[in-house]
């Protein structure tokens, strides 16, 4: 029986890309890039040194990764992104910063878990307000699946770490009943159990604050 492929909440376009080209060419910038391809990346030569990897999914503008990494140089930093305003925002910041030690990808971050990174290899995950898809039937879009527990258990170190922050209490109740359910991890409250402290907020969590939201933060060891 044939397996199913994963349901994917968007599609990279290579028309936009195509459009980009030139941006994605221009030796300021394609120092930074890593393009998808089925090929496990050796993490030592693409930054150049032996250090702990941090990988953020869905960055954004890449405001909170660029600080993050920046104030965390003994850090490598890999970030996941599919949307190319945010790709081309976060390049522009990176060089104006003169960020060493990130680089990002434009594709689909289920897909290059499982077809990019090695096994056991990474540090910390972080989702910062991944798209909770509210809607009952656009739950299968989320990209918190049973299958993607397993991928970020058999990705991190052991006691590697997976942060999660959300403003959506009912993706929250179900983060928590897959993770319970799969038992590859175990909740924590120990901020000091993070490789990279969360300490820059996104665009998306300053519109929280300012507007005086709750919002949650998960943080998951795994065992």
């Amino acid at each position: 029986m044939q397996k199913k492929n994963h349901i994917r909440s968007f599609v990279v376009r290579q028309r936009q890309l195509k459009k980009n080209k030139l941006l994605f060419e221009n030796n300021d910038y394609k120092k930074y890039i890593v393009h998808y391809k089925k090929e496990f990346i050796n993490f030592q030569f693409l930054f150049k040194r032996q250090s702990s990897i941090i990988i953020e999914i869905g960055f954004g503008s890449g405001i909170s990764l660029i600080q993050s990494a920046k104030n965390n140089f003994k850090k490598n930093f890999f970030g996941i992104e599919v949307y190319l305003s945010g790709i081309i925002s976060c390049l522009k910041s990176i060089k104006i910063k003169k960020v060493t030690n990130l680089k990002i990808i434009y594709y689909d971050a289920v897909e290059v878990l499982k077809n990019m990174i090695y096994d056991n290899t990474i540090s910390q995950i972080q989702l910062l307000f991944p798209d909770p898809w509210n809607k009952s039937r656009h739950h299968k879009r989320r990209i918190f699946q049973k299958e993607f527990i397993k991928i970020l258990y058999r990705k991190l170190i052991q006691k590697g770490v997976v942060l999660v922050i959300t403003d959506s209490e009912s993706y929250l109740d179900y983060i928590l009943y897959l993770i319970n359910s799969t038992k590859y991890f175990k909740i924590s409250s120990d901020f000091s159990s993070l490789f990279c402290k969360h300490e820059f907020p996104t665009k998306f969590e300053t519109l929280c604050i300012n507007k005086k939201r709750i919002f949650f933060t998960l943080i998951f060891k795994k065992i």
